[in-house]
């Protein structure tokens, strides 16, 4: 998988938040779009320490 997919469902996340922080969106984060935020910014950090993105096993992540 690119690293461009891993990280499009992150980039839609920070849409919203940046919606959130702006005032275009009332509503907080639901459960799941926090739930979705805190996976893919665990994928995220995975992949920036990582050697060339492998999964990284030891901590239980799965890219």
């Amino acid at each position: 998988m690119a690293r461009e997919e891993v990280t499009d469902e992150l980039c839609s996340l920070v849409v919203v938040a940046e919606d959130i922080r702006d005032g275009r969106r009332q509503e907080p984060f639901s459960h799941d779009e926090i739930y979705r935020l805190c996976n893919e910014l665990r994928r995220a950090i995975a992949i920036l320490s990582s050697n060339e993105g492998e999964i990284l096993e030891e901590d239980g992540i799965d890219l």
